[in-house]
């Protein structure tokens, strides 16, 4: 079943512009949605989460400039994606691949961070723990969360 949500990502968010994606966030989420009520290990779970999330910031870094609630949706599924990592305790296992993403979202200008592999690397000491509101404990945890 995750190749199977796998796969609605990536024709959803198929960096192939010439194959004409929907970018349909609801299809995803949906998706997603279906997959959590088959009761996947947690660790699978996080592999849907991550690889959609890496789905539509990939597209955005290919794809160019896109519509303003496009990444309004991208941030909201970020911040699920690495509420859910933190609250397993799995934000440092899967630390190259949001750094990953974060590295596709730098180009979007001055409310990302400058330098996120570099900046993304030290700051998994900083992770706070689960049940603590990551815009609220530490400084310059923002970053994160923003894209």
């Amino acid at each position: 079943e995750l190749e199977k949500f796998k796969k609605i990502v990536f024709k959803e968010f198929d960096d192939d512009i010439s194959r004409d994606p929907q970018c349909r966030f609801s299809v995803c989420r949906k998706a997603l949605s279906d997959f959590k009520k088959l009761a996947p290990s947690t660790d699978t779970l996080a592999e849907a989460m991550v690889y959609y999330v890496e789905r539509v910031c990939e597209f955005s870094f290919y794809a160019g400039d896109l519509w303003e609630q496009y990444y309004d949706s991208a941030v909201s599924d970020f911040r699920s994606m690495l509420k859910f990592l933190m609250k397993n305790d799995m934000l440092e296992a899967m630390m190259p691949r949001v750094v990953q993403i974060m590295a596709w979202c730098w180009p979007c200008g001055d409310r990302c961070v400058r330098n996120p592999c570099r900046n993304a690397a030290r700051r998994v000491s900083t992770i706070p723990k689960p049940g603590v509101d990551p815009l609220r404990s530490a400084p310059g945890f923002s970053c994160w969360i923003i894209l």
